[in-house]
């Protein structure tokens, strides 16, 4: 595995923010990951198709295929997306959050995924200095 498609990282992410004692969902968003907002808010809905998210709010105007905009304040992963991710990356799904973001962190350096990587550091960071 050396890549991760928009939809993927997008995933890790959401999971790295789902690991905190109080996910912040707000957190994640286009301008964080750094891409247009149009590829963010098709990612999301697919996700959320796919089973692997879910209590988003997908915001369509008027006969819309894609949304707009989209609404992370409640989203949650499923059970299914958990273990997606995990499986993806290798992940022991018996870690502590923070072994899990720190996992997810070293896994996406040895890919060469600078900067996933250093989004889920960031995530890490706060874990850490406890602004959970």
């Amino acid at each position: 595995m050396s890549k991760l498609d928009t939809k993927q990282k997008v995933l890790v992410a959401i999971y790295t923010e789902y690991q905190k004692d109080t996910p912040d969902m707000t957190n994640i968003n286009a301008q964080l990951l750094e891409i247009e907002d149009q590829v963010f808010n098709i990612a999301v809905q697919k996700l959320f198709n796919e089973g692997l998210i879910t209590d988003v709010h997908l915001i369509k105007v008027d006969q819309s295929v894609y949304p707009v905009a989209v609404r992370m304040e409640w989203a949650k992963m499923t059970p299914y997306g958990l273990e997606y991710i995990e499986n993806k990356l290798g992940i022991d799904p018996t870690m502590s959050g923070l072994e899990k973001v720190k996992e997810t962190t070293k896994k996406l350096g040895e890919w060469g995924l600078d900067q996933a990587k250093d989004i889920v550091s960031r995530i890490a960071a706060e874990m850490l200095n406890g602004r959970l």
